[in-house]
């Protein structure tokens, strides 16, 4: 018998990508009798649900979950505690997805013996024009997103993450749900807890699914700064999920302010900074021009000050962060287990 799977969606105002969404899931190739999707609506103000009830003849285990805390995590925890499946989807309403998505997620996950398996995600924009272009290459590229295996592609094989996961539903009993605390990379924190647990995951490119990307230069910036405010509270609820990618920004933007600071104070050590910094630009530099010659002439005039802007913006939210939740005491989380709570011990 197929294995039954609950695909969880989470979703607030989202009329613009939700239909494209709910169509991707209603052409899956897994048989739809074994298929139930949850949409966890976070108390939608336009057409979202309008165009989700739209669906029901077509995906006929759909259910529409009110999302009262109205965050992500809380949206997730909620789908994972009234799903009925043996393996449970994740799934972003922002995304569409390759027919054979969650074929391809059981297939794997059967196959490997994982706790949760993944693929690539790949990126289109949500706009027109050159930044709203030139905003898609950058996340597409190693060097402006830290050249994780599911952004740039790779082989199939063992990683530390994946987005939109698919995971084995013993995995949530043994480590617990989302963690509530965090509005963003819950689920880099996810992953670290089933790691530690002695689970693992697994990326596989033949799993696809495309993300549609901020079309404003605003937009964007913004969703840097927040990824990176985030991961100071992420790394003092569970330090594991600390990656070397994730300081680099952080590490850029200190360097800048040190390198200024020495040539009025040390000019050798300046000098040190200064060829840093130039060797970071030719880096820039190197990866512009290959996107400039790979899409066009357009891309000149944009690609060598959009990824500094981006490392800086991301860098300056994880030193925010870092100001705001350095020291903060954050309430226990007992939908959490398999780490020890440093913040929890804290607690009176």
């Amino acid at each position: 018998m197929p294995t039954r799977v609950s695909a969880i969606v989470i979703l607030y105002n989202e009329e613009k990508y939700i239909g494209r969404c709910l169509e991707c899931l209603a052409r899956q190739t897994y048989p739809h009798e074994h298929l139930e999707v949850l949409l966890c609506d976070g108390g939608s103000t336009d057409r979202s649900l309008d165009i989700a009830r739209s669906f029901e003849s077509r995906l006929p285990n759909l259910r529409i979950l009110h999302n009262r805390e109205r965050r992500a995590p809380q949206g997730l925890n909620l789908g994972i505690r009234e799903s009925t499946g043996d393996a449970v989807i994740i799934m972003g309403s922002h995304c569409v997805y390759k027919d054979d998505y969650v074929a391809r997620c059981v297939e794997v996950l059967e196959g490997t013996g994982a706790a949760c398996v993944g693929g690539r995600m790949l990126t289109e924009s949500s706009g027109t024009g050159t930044i709203a272009e030139a905003i898609r290459l950058s996340q597409e590229s190693s060097f402006g997103t830290g050249g994780s295996r599911w952004r740039s592609g790779g082989e199939a094989g063992y990683v530390d993450t994946v987005p939109y996961g698919c995971y084995r539903r013993e995995v949530f009993d043994r480590v617990g749900l989302f963690d509530k605390r965090l509005p963003r990379n819950q689920d880099n924190e996810m992953s670290s807890r089933i790691i530690a647990a002695g689970y693992k995951i697994y990326f596989d490119p033949r799993i696809e699914s495309t993300y549609f990307t901020r079309a404003s230069l605003r937009a964007c910036l913004r969703m840097h700064w927040m990824n990176g405010y985030y991961h100071c509270m992420t790394w003092r609820l569970n330090p594991r999920s600390l990656r070397p990618r994730h300081l680099i920004p952080m590490l850029f933007f200190l360097g800048l302010l040190g390198t200024a600071a020495m040539w009025l104070v040390c000019r050798p050590l300046a000098w040190i900074g200064t060829a840093v910094l130039a060797a970071y630009l030719l880096l820039d530099l190197y990866f512009s021009v290959r996107l400039v010659v790979a899409h066009g002439a357009r891309f000149l005039t944009v690609m060598p000050w959009l990824f500094p802007l981006t490392h800086l913006v991301y860098g300056c939210g994880t030193l925010a962060g870092l100001a705001a939740h350095g020291l903060r005491r954050v309430p226990d989380n007992p939908e959490v287990r398999g780490r020890p709570d440093p913040i929890a011990s804290e607690m009176p």
